[in-house]
């Protein structure tokens, strides 16, 4: 399944989502999700070590001027990578 996190980190209960993951599932950080995947997110550490590589959609990170802070153990894709993934899952999940 892929899982899409579009709200901020503070926002939004990404430990759950951890809890919930299998290791087939892929994370997409959109709009304010991409805050996650900073260096400065506690959780990021977390979701690497689960085994998952988040993703991150390099046009909403540029948007918000964090491209420099994106920790280096995350993909970034951009639109054509979110069609790869939406192909790649026939289910999504929008996480709230």
């Amino acid at each position: 399944m892929l899982y899409t996190v579009s709200q901020s980190p503070f926002r939004t209960d990404i430990q759950s989502l951890l809890n919930l993951l299998s290791p087939e599932d892929d994370i997409l950080f959109t709009e304010d999700g991409v805050i996650a995947a900073t260096n400065e997110n506690p959780l990021l550490p977390a979701l690497i070590q689960s085994g998952h590589i988040p993703c991150v959609l390099r046009e909403d990170a540029q948007a918000r001027g964090l491209l420099p802070f994106l920790s280096g153990k995350v993909r970034i894709i951009d639109y054509n990578g979110f069609i790869e993934l939406t192909v790649i899952h026939t289910q999504h999940f929008a996480w709230e």
